[in-house]
């Protein structure tokens, strides 16, 4: 600073382990390496290890998968390039889910540090002070990184030494769309839970972290069918690793009635974001970790499971559960979970072909909904087994009954802010019109669908808004553009893990014969599969461009 002073034209640059603090200081982090870099190190430092190292595609794959794994760390990457003399680069991918005991060799004319991975973490750790030293370990018990709230509640952590530990190059901070982010490094992260491990605090800040994030989960289960219901998607999102472990130490010794909490509150993300069957393991694991629940437990976990299972297409599971919610729900005299069960069996007959039976177990909803007296949140509920009658008339002909329960519903839905309900709503609105030939206004409401469903990123959605897109622009004869939607359909739905679904197959199979047959079975299959690759939000925006034009082919 001194010298600075002095010479008011000099520019010094110096490395530094840690930022320094001082006037005038501008600091340029030395990020890791990218991928491109990072894998160019690795087969120089292997061919400087073993001349006769030459690496076929196989290994090519593998070498980037141990970069990425490695963080872009250049000592990193150097220890396990040197590896390469006894184990291929398949080979040491498989041994890398422990790392430190691996990146071991370094040159021994270098200091210790940097002969051994554990060494130069062990160096950097020892510099830090007793404070810095316990939320490194403390932090190190979230998988994926953690808000700032997190860190503070579960490890009693404050912004002064977090920025302390990014000073020193230990953690990361990241802004993102939902607020500030602190994550380790892999590698790092590798060497403070094991050493978090062997502390006498490990099982205790484990408890803090599944409580946490099942009061997070009960917080945001409400606001997923809700106006900010695509912001709290894109929190559960960036936290989804530490709900997943969670989950693990509940049902792995911890307290599986708290892991049952944490499941009947995700249900909603799980479906929204096409987990389908991570999801309905997990409620599968609750229910059989709680076989004493309380009642209301028992029928939050029913509803996880039944849900999930419909929407993977096993209704018979679905039955069987929905059916033992029901049982419970008039043991209790919960009105509000009968009407809902009802509604969900009413989805299981319409999945059975059942038309019938659906048509009244879903009216039945409708009235046990309507008979909620004073309570306008419980009435308010009456939209969905409303909009699910409008799918019931759109499958038999009755276009005019299917738009006054769709409108009742989407009328409902937007009192509440139930984008997700809207959206359903708006779809079979689109149909309709389809069905009437009056394909302008049905142009308008699938690309208002379409807006509605962007902010949300829900693969499940727009799986949904697949079907009347395709259909639309086959009525237009751009066949090969359909075939492009029907492609990028099946590819979501397999995404997703959800069989052929019930109701949009039948709408949509004589749209997707017409296409193979206009195409041919060669072109056809060639045009499902560029779909299917297809990004999602350009598909649908040239789609929808190109069927505002105004010439339809009818029939």
């Amino acid at each position: 600073v001194d010298l600075v002073g002095r010479e008011p034209r000099l520019t010094l640059l110096v490395t530094s382990r840690v930022v320094l603090h001082l006037s005038g200081e501008h600091v340029y982090p030395v990020e890791p390496l990218d991928e491109n870099s990072a894998t160019a190190l690795f087969s120089e430092r292997a061919q400087d290890a073993d001349p006769h190292f030459r690496p076929d595609p196989a290994d090519k794959a593998a070498i980037r998968q141990i970069c990425r794994r490695l963080d872009g760390l250049p000592l990193a990457i150097e220890l396990g390039a040197s590896r390469t003399r006894t184990l291929t680069p398949t080979e040491l991918l498989g041994r890398l889910d422990r790392r430190l005991p691996l990146l071991t060799g370094g040159p021994r004319d270098l200091p210790a540090r940097q002969q051994t991975l554990r060494a130069t973490l062990e160096w950097t750790v020892d510099l830090l002070d007793r404070e810095q030293t316990r939320d490194l370990l403390h932090i190190a018990v979230f998988t994926g990184g953690c808000t700032l709230e997190a860190a503070e509640a579960v490890c009693g952590t404050t912004i002064e030494r977090l920025s302390a530990l990014i000073d020193h190059s230990l953690l990361q901070h990241n802004a993102t769309a939902t607020g500030s982010r602190y994550a380790m490094l892999e590698t790092i992260r590798e060497y403070a839970i094991e050493a978090l491990e062997r502390t006498d605090r490990v099982e205790t800040l484990r408890r803090m972290h599944a409580d946490f994030f099942c009061d997070l989960a009960v917080r945001t289960e409400p606001e997923l069918e809700g106006p900010a219901q695509a912001n709290w998607l894109r929190s559960l999102d960036d936290d989804h690793d530490n709900l997943r472990a969670a989950l693990e130490w509940c049902f792995g010794g911890g307290d599986a009635e708290l892991g049952a909490r944490l499941v009947g509150s995700l249900w909603r993300f799980w479906y929204l974001r096409g987990h389908l069957a991570e999801g309905l393991r997990w409620a599968e694991r609750a229910l059989a970790a709680n076989p004493k629940a309380s009642p209301s437990l028992e029928s939050k976990l029913l509803r996880a499971a039944a849900i999930l299972a419909q929407q993977r297409g096993d209704l018979r599971a679905t039955a069987e559960m929905t059916t033992r919610r029901l049982a419970v729900a008039r043991t209790q005299g919960d009105a509000q979970e009968v009407a809902a069960c009802l509604n969900n069996l009413g989805l299981v007959a319409i999945g059975e072909d059942d038309i019938r039976r659906a048509e009244r177990l879903l009216r039945k909803s409708v009235s046990v909904f309507g008979e909620a007296g004073e309570d306008a949140s419980f009435r308010a509920r009456i939209d969905v087994p409303l909009g699910n009658l409008s799918w019931v008339a759109l499958i038999v002909g009755d276009l005019m009954g299917a738009e006054t329960f769709a409108s009742e519903s989407m009328a409902i839905a937007r009192s509440r802010g139930d984008v997700e309900q809207i959206i359903a709503m708006t779809l079979v609105l689109s149909l309709i019109r389809i069905q009437a030939e009056q394909f302008g206004e049905a142009v308008e409401l699938v690309e208002d669908a379409f807006r509605l469903a962007d902010p949300l990123d829900s693969k499940t959605i727009f799986c949904t808004l697949c079907t009347p897109t395709a259909i639309l622009i086959a009525r237009k004869r751009n066949f090969e553009r359909a075939a492009h939607v029907l492609g990028k359909r099946l590819a979501l739905r397999d995404e997703i893990g959800r069989p052929r679904d019930w109701f949009h197959y039948r709408v949509l199979e004589d749209t997707e014969k017409r296409v193979r047959r206009e195409l041919g079975e060669e072109t056809f299959l060639e045009a499902l599969a560029v779909g299917a690759r297809a990004d999602v939000r350009e598909l649908f925006e040239s789609t929808l461009k190109d069927a505002e034009r105004p010439s339809f082919a009818t029939g």
